[in-house]
């Protein structure tokens, strides 16, 4: 008798939010504590902006930047802005994602709003 496979699907947009506001329910006090967090001798902090270095299917490391919304179990709850040109913007549709602290490549300065919109990390 052949055997059934499961076919499996990606969780869409709705169901991905669901997942985190449920871990934001159920995390616990002590993993968040005033949200900071030491990791790789860095601290952490709610507000902050910083660097992320992700890669893509080909190998391509990217640099993504954003900032920090929130702790949740242990990862944070990162908001991502998109680069146009020299500048970073916020996307129309907001894209948020859960990284380990030990994805997050620096701490930045706030941007600069330079624009309608636009901002600029000046180093």
């Amino acid at each position: 008798m052949p055997v059934k496979q499961l076919k499996t699907h990606k969780k869409s947009h709705k169901q991905k939010m669901a997942v985190i506001d449920q871990r934001k329910r159920t995390t616990n006090v002590f993993d968040c504590l005033n949200a900071d967090r030491v990791t790789q001798s860095q601290t952490y902090q709610v507000g902050q902006y910083l660097e992320v270095f992700l890669y893509a299917e080909n190998g391509a490391r990217r640099p993504y930047r954003g900032i920090i919304q929130d702790c949740i179990d242990e990862e944070w709850e990162i908001k991502f802005m998109e680069k146009k040109g020299d500048a970073y913007v916020w996307p129309v549709k907001d894209d948020i994602s859960l990284m380990p602290g030990s994805d997050i490549s620096q701490i930045l300065p706030p941007p600069t709003l330079i624009g309608r919109g636009k901002y600029k990390f000046i180093s």
